[in-house]
């Protein structure tokens, strides 16, 4: 097996979001604040946003994602995130753990539901980015 990396953006008192995350506020009251890095600067869920980031954040992150076959989240990050649209917007396939693998999106989606670690890491190994 390949080697398995657990990343998140988390703040100095250990939170990775603001209070009251769910649907429509994925991050929580604030908590786009946390994530200003990967975005490029300011963004509010009203405003809409992109990833636009630059300089040595874009840096970090291409090199960290550049060897990654495939993604694991779990149901409540990828209900949260609103499915980010419908769309997978991380490089490589995303695995959503879940109980509830019948509600599977479309493979064009980039989105494969699985009941179990143990199968996510499976489906991801020898995958590549972009592949």
């Amino acid at each position: 097996m390949g080697k398995v990396i657990a990343a998140i953006t988390t703040s100095v008192d250990g939170f990775i979001t603001g209070p009251d995350d769910g649907p429509g506020l994925g991050l929580g009251k604030g908590g786009e604040r946390l994530h200003y890095w990967v975005m490029g600067g300011p963004w509010t869920y009203e405003g809409g946003h992109d990833f636009a980031m630059h300089g040595p954040d874009k840096d970090f992150y291409d090199e960290l994602v550049a060897g990654l076959g495939a993604g694991i989240v779990g149901r409540g990050m990828y209900d949260a995130a609103g499915a980010w649209g419908g769309t997978n917007p991380f490089p490589g396939p995303l695995m959503v753990l879940t109980h509830r693998v019948q509600d599977q999106p479309a493979a064009a989606s980039g989105f494969t539901f699985v009941s179990g670690l143990e199968e996510a890491l499976a489906q991801g190994a020898g995958r590549r980015a972009g592949g």
